[in-house]
């Protein structure tokens, strides 16, 4: 230390220095950066409004510090984190468990206060460091080398005690936005917050992986995605990468003579619909499928297990994100290879009829909560609807339908769903509009209130006070007059999902039972459980009753559960 006993600035490197350290924090927020393992020793650094220093001790104090600076003092004193996922689980690895519930996330907060507009380039790298001391602080973060161990000690206790200094900047001032809010304060403290620990756990504990099924199926696939890959190439007359959007639209354009807007993103759902008016995207569609699964094998390498990240922050509508590897966009078809491990079983459930469920809570259209309160099937009613109109489709065209109606499809949207003719898909939008007249009344409201809001007031929110933003000087488009309709509808499915994932989350902990979360969809989830049939028949029924009653709607939830 510099400097006894009053801390301003300096290092701490000595336990004895530590207790004078805590001492100054008392019912004071303050703020810590990530911690770093340097030879046989960590180092961290903490900064308030007094001071600024930086801790630098053996691993063999790791254990006290974390007990003295998380555990003991006032517990309403608010200690900032930029990403409190990797600090648990790098406490984790070095066997300490730390309580989280005096924790602030900034990177959350940045992302509740504006999640990314994807039309303006904006992704998860809005809510790096350094992305946020820059928009929101208006200063220039100072970059290290990557190969910390190549950088003075000095260097390092300077840039760790700044990063706290930073991250306490911004814990001040975003929480302060935050607590603006009510409803979106109490969304980051009651379920973003919570559910980072949870998210923590499936990381940790991960999924397994069938090994042999998997080395004996890998050269097939690959050699199916050559036969696709030379397919595609010789009627494109050059190669193509199956990712790349510009690329597929040229694709579409020159060699299947479909032109898309500039401005149209390019998905599986997408493709799907197209692939009726051309062979070739449906063989482009299952290239991009196939590709997933290589990779997916390739990022498995030789172990038993895989570990994917799961995030909170990647999307504009709040859903739950897994990478590393993909797995939520694993075609549902391999998921085989995924395995329960030894005793255990998976168990899998979901919603049923998700998003129309929501979405007649939101619009209140009576014709939506009579059919769900009196138990009815929502595609067989719009196929059986439809069909009294003299619009002859199938209970899987009518649940393409219904999918549209969520996203506050248009004519193009359910052309390319069922792959029939425009005109055609023009009635069915008149039809479910008459059919369904609360939904198009409620929607057409989101884009209204939206359009009239001034520039920088334009967003639209969820009942739980979830935002998605459409900040801009211009009017705006249709596409974003129709992202903000799908949008009221994903974030509550976002916001409903998280809330019962914690539910299920607090009764397994309660209960003691051995279930463990491998594995988050949408609207499903995938657990594993010791394979004794009492257990699995009482695992299931808790399942079942947590997700239909996690959050009362106008309309009942419903799960299944296999």
């Amino acid at each position: 230390m510099n400097s006894r006993p009053g801390i301003k600035r300096g290092i701490v490197n000595q336990e004895i220095d530590l207790q004078v350290l805590l001492s100054s924090l008392e019912a004071k927020p303050f703020a810590i950066s990530p911690p770093i393992e340097f030879e046989n020793s960590f180092m961290m650094g903490v900064a308030n409004e007094d001071l600024q220093v930086c801790i630098h001790l053996p691993l063999s104090a790791l254990s006290e510090v974390a007990t003295l600076m998380f555990t003991t003092g006032d517990r309403n004193t608010s200690i900032y984190i930029h990403s409190l996922k990797p600090l648990i689980n790098w406490f984790f690895k070095r066997n300490i468990l730390i309580p989280t519930d005096r924790f602030r996330d900034v990177s959350l907060a940045a992302y509740l206060l504006k999640p990314p507009e994807n039309d303006k380039g904006e992704d998860w790298q809005e809510f790096l460091l350094s992305s946020l001391v820059r928009d929101h602080l208006d200063l220039e973060y100072p970059f290290l080398p990557r190969q910390v161990e190549r950088v003075g000690r000095e260097v390092l206790y300077e840039r760790l005690s700044k990063d706290a200094s930073f991250i306490g900047a911004l814990g001040e001032k975003l929480i302060s936005e935050l607590q603006s809010d009510p409803q979106l304060y109490r969304l980051y403290t009651e379920v973003e917050m919570p559910l980072v620990s949870v998210l923590a756990e499936i990381e940790r504990d991960g999924i397994g992986v069938d090994l042999l099924k998997i080395r004996r199926t890998w050269p097939r696939i690959e050699a199916a995605c050559m036969i696709l890959c030379g397919q595609i190439t010789d009627v494109y007359e050059q190669p193509l990468n199956p990712f790349s959007t510009t690329q597929i639209k040229e694709f579409l354009y020159s060699a299947c003579g479909t032109r898309l807007k500039r401005s149209d993103s390019i998905d599986d759902d997408l493709l799907k619909g197209l692939s009726f008016r051309h062979p070739f995207i449906c063989k482009l569609l299952a290239w991009r499928k196939l590709h997933r699964v290589i990779r997916f094998f390739k990022s498995i390498g030789h172990e038993e297990r895989c570990y994917p990240t799961w995030w909170q922050t990647r999307t504009s509508t709040g859903r739950i994100v897994c990478t590393d590897p993909a797995l939520q966009s694993l075609p549902k078809a391999f998921r085989r290879y995924l395995v329960p491990g030894v005793g255990r079983v998976f168990i899998k459930a979901d919603f049923s009829a998700f998003q129309l469920r929501l979405l007649a809570h939101l619009s209140q259209d009576e014709v939506l909560i009579n059919m769900f309160q009196t138990g009815g099937d929502p595609h067989n009613e719009t196929k059986n609807r439809l069909e009294s109109k003299g619009i002859r489709i199938t209970r899987a065209q009518a649940k393409a339908v219904n999918f549209a109606i969520c996203y506050g499809g248009k004519a193009w949207a359910i052309q390319s769903a069922l792959g029939c003719d425009l005109s055609t898909a023009h009635r069915i939008v008149v039809e479910l509009s008459s059919l369904y007249p609360g939904v198009a009344l409620y929607l057409d409201s989101v884009a209204e209130t939206l359009d009239k809001a001034s520039a920088f007031e334009r967003h639209v929110k969820s009942i739980w006070g979830r935002r998605r933003c459409f900040h801009s000087e211009d009017p705006l488009t249709n596409r974003e007059k129709r992202q903000a309709k799908n949008s009221v509808v994903q974030m509550l499915e976002a916001d409903v999902f998280k809330i019962t994932v914690l539910e299920l989350h607090r009764a397994f902990k309660s209960t003691g039972l051995s279930v463990k979360k491998v594995l988050l969809l949408h609207d499903g989830l995938w657990f594993t459980c010791p394979s004794e049939r009492a257990t699995v028949a009482r695992v299931k029924e808790a399942i079942k009753k947590i997700m239909e009653n996690s959050v009362r709607l106008s309309v009942p939830l419903k799960a299944g559960v296999t």
